[in-house]
């Protein structure tokens, strides 16, 4: 009996962490579906040739809120960060065009 609960366990952990896994995954925005949402949010329209640009530097934006979160949710920061209407600028031209800093 006590063979058949611990196979039984087992599974049922492996069947569990399997759907667990899904569910996250199901449950969250891709990097595309997120910046489409910052576009209609903050009304951002681009050329095609400048779209490949701001989705790159979003991408960028967006793992670094990722991460700092990630800092934040360890105790690390005392801060969380999240989407902007400056999140698909460049660091550079963040500070060119918000700071009054020149790099």
């Amino acid at each position: 009996m006590h063979s058949f609960l611990s196979s039984y366990t087992k599974m049922f952990n492996k069947y569990f962490l399997l759907f667990a896994a899904i569910f996250v995954v199901a449950c969250a925005l891709s990097d595309q579906e997120e910046f489409d949402a910052f576009k209609v949010k903050y009304n951002k329209q681009y050329s095609p040739q400048e779209e490949a640009q701001r989705f790159k530097n979003f991408q960028e934006n967006l793992q670094h809120i990722r991460d700092n979160n990630a800092k934040y949710d360890n105790g690390e920061v005392s801060f969380k960060e999240g989407i902007n209407q400056f999140s698909d600028l460049s660091p550079e031209e963040f500070s060119q065009h918000h700071t009054g800093l020149k790099q």
